[in-house]
């Protein structure tokens, strides 16, 4: 090559090289936000989730302890007033019913399991 076309072709290889380095700065630079945005997201989807845990972990307890209040007012009052006032307490208060259902159904479980077991 000669002498002239080498110094016409150096600032156009520069320019390649600079704007080469701008893109690959440009391009880390969004990597490294896109990372700092995921990790912020996680984040917040866990605390988000936790929050969700935390509310039905309380929502239960609050349930169950109707659930065992109530149970404890009817073993005080007799099986008559059960029978009476069962299908009334299912309908005011279904999760509640549902999670006494899913205790017994447990225990009941349980209770046969032991005895095959033996």
């Amino acid at each position: 090559m000669d002498d002239r076309t080498r110094v016409h072709t150096q600032p156009l290889e520069d320019w390649i090289t600079s704007e080469t380095r701008d893109i690959a700065d440009a391009a880390r630079q969004r990597l490294d936000d896109a990372k700092r945005d995921a990790g912020n997201y996680a984040a917040q989807a866990t605390e988000y989730v936790q929050h969700g845990m935390e509310q039905a972990r309380e929502y239960a307890e609050g349930a169950l302890r109707h659930a065992r209040d109530t149970v404890a007012g009817y073993h005080a009052r007799g099986t008559r007033v059960v029978t009476r006032d069962l299908p009334a307490y299912v309908r005011e208060q279904p999760m509640a019913a549902l999670l006494i259902a899913a205790g017994a159904g447990l225990v009941l479980g349980w209770l046969s399991g032991a005895n095959n077991r033996r």
